[in-house]
C-alpha cells in the first residue's frame, strides 16, 4: 500500500526491506512533488503503519560503490559478491535489488585498458576543468582580463609622462588663422597709402582663404576691431596689416603684425617679400615665399630630464609587467586549493586516475588560458610602441619566456 500511494506521485523502485525498513529509490527530477508526496505520507501514516519516515541524498561515492559492486558480480574471475555499506536515514546494510532494470543497465559490457582508457581520463579531465570554468565564468573572466586592462592603464600612465624632444618644422602661413570658410583671417590694408588689389594677389597667392579689406585709417581700425571682437578674436582673424610711408622720398613699406600669434613676425615678413616681388614684376605670377621655422634641439639639461623620463617609464613598465603576471599566475591556485580540500582530488585517485595525468591535464589547461592574457600583454606593447619587448621577433619569444 506504501508503494501503491508513492507511485502516484512519480516512479519509484523497492530497493531493499530489512525488518521493518523499507528503502525506496525516487528520481531526483521528482523533487517538485516531493511536499504532496511527504504530505501524504504524513496524513496517511496512522493508516499505513508507517512509525516515521525521511529522505537522504545519495552521494556520488555510493554510485560509486554500487557501480564497482555490479562489476565485480559480472567478472567471471571473481566468486566472491561484495557489499557496500550505503547511508538512508540511518546506516543499514543493503542489497542490489536484480530486479532493477535501471541497475542492469549499469553493468559494463566490456573493461577500457591502456590507451584507451587514458585518453578518456584525459578527456574527462579536461570536461570536468571545462564545467568548472563554466558555472564560475564570475571568477574566472575577471580573472583574465584584469591583469589586461590593469597593464593598459599603467602603459597609457607612461605614454602621458611629460618629455623633452626635438619638434618637427613649423610651416608658417594663413591656415592656422582660417580654420572654416565662415571663419577666415581678414588682412587690413590703410587707403591710399598701399594698393589693396595687389596686396590681396599676393595674399590669395599664398591662402584664397583670406579677406583682404581696405582702410582709411589702420591705426583707428584696430583700436575699434578690438573694442567690438575683444583682444583674443582680434588676434586670431586678424594677423597682420600693410600700410606705406614715405621717408627721405622713399616709399617704404610697413608690414604691422598683432603678436597674438608667436609666428605673425616671420608671416608678415614672408608676405612683405611677396608683396615686394609682385610690385617689381608686376607682369608675372606673384611669388610665393614661405617662413619654415626650425626650432632648437634639447638643451643638455633637457637630454639629461629625458634619460630620468626613460628610466622612471621603464621602472613603470617592469612594474606593470610583474603585478599583471602575478595576479593572472595566482589565479590558477584557486581551482587546486579547492581540490585539495573536497578530496576531489584522493577520489579521482582512488577512482584509478594516475598521478601524472591529473598534473598533466591541469598543466595543458593552466598553459592554454594563461597564452589568453599573454597574447593580451603582446597586443598592448605592439599597440604603445614598447620595441624593446616586441620590436623583434626574438624580443617576443623572451615575453612568451617570461
Amino acid at each position: 500500500q506504501t508503494r501503491k500511494l508513492m507511485t502516484t506521485h512519480t516512479d519509484v523502485v523497492l530497493q531493499s526491506v530489512v525488518g521493518q525498513e523499507a528503502t525506496f529509490l525516487l528520481e531526483a527530477d521528482a523533487r517538485s512533488v516531493f511536499p504532496r508526496l511527504f504530505g501524504d505520507l504524513e496524513s496517511s501514516q496512522t493508516h499505513l503503519g508507517i512509525r516515521s519516515f525521511g529522505v537522504s541524498v545519495t552521494t556520488m561515492e555510493e554510485v560509486f560503490l554500487k557501480v564497482g559492486e555490479l562489476a565485480d558480480a559480472s567478472s567471471p574471475s571473481r566468486s566472491s559478491t561484495v557489499t557496500s555499506a550505503v547511508s538512508a536515514a540511518d546506516v543499514n546494510s543493503n542489497s542490489v535489488d536484480s530486479d532493477s532494470s535501471a541497475l542492469k543497465d549499469l553493468k559494463p559490457s566490456h573493461r577500457i585498458t591502456g590507451f584507451s582508457l587514458l585518453a578518456m581520463q584525459y578527456q574527462a579531465m579536461f570536461a570536468k576543468r571545462a564545467v568548472y570554468f563554466y558555472r564560475r565564468w564570475i571568477q574566472f573572466i575577471p580573472q583574465l582580463f584584469i591583469p589586461v586592462g590593469y597593464l593598459a592603464l599603467m602603459m597609457w600612465a607612461t605614454q602621458v609622462i611629460p618629455s623633452a624632444k626635438e619638434v618637427a618644422p613649423l610651416t608658417i602661413d594663413l591656415k592656422p588663422y582660417s580654420p572654416t570658410p565662415e571663419k577666415t583671417a581678414v588682412i587690413l590694408v590703410e587707403n591710399p597709402q598701399q594698393n589693396t588689389t595687389i596686396v590681396a594677389e599676393a595674399v590669395h597667392a599664398m591662402d584664397p582663404m583670406p579677406i583682404v579689406t581696405g582702410t582709411d585709417n589702420v591705426t583707428a581700425e584696430v583700436f575699434n576691431l578690438i573694442g567690438e571682437l575683444g583682444s583674443r578674436t582680434f588676434g586670431i582673424q586678424y594677423p597682420v596689416a600693410f600700410t606705406s610711408k614715405t621717408v627721405l622720398g622713399q616709399n617704404l613699406l610697413v608690414a604691422m603684425f598683432d603678436n597674438f600669434g608667436y609666428a605673425t613676425p616671420a608671416l608678415a615678413i614672408a608676405l612683405s617679400d611677396s608683396l615686394l616681388g609682385l610690385t617689381v614684376h608686376d607682369d608675372q605670377e606673384p611669388y610665393v615665399f614661405t617662413a619654415i621655422n626650425h626650432p632648437l634641439p634639447p638643451a643638455a639639461a633637457d637630454t639629461t630630464k629625458n634619460r630620468a623620463v626613460t628610466q622612471t617609464t621603464s621602472f613603470i613598465i617592469g612594474y606593470a609587467i610583474i603585478v599583471s603576471m602575478s595576479m593572472v599566475v595566482s589565479g590558477y591556485c584557486t581551482f587546486l586549493i579547492r581540490e585539495r580540500k573536497k578530496n576531489s582530488k584522493h577520489m579521482q585517485l582512488l577512482s584509478g586516475l594516475p598521478l601524472w595525468m591529473y598534473w598533466l591535464t591541469a598543466f595543458l589547461w593552466d598553459a592554454i588560458t594563461y597564452l589568453i592574457p599573454v597574447a593580451c600583454f603582446i597586443g598592448i606593447f605592439f599597440a604603445f610602441g614598447v620595441d624593446e619587448l616586441v620590436g623583434r621577433a626574438t624580443s617576443i619569444i623572451d615575453v612568451l619566456a617570461i
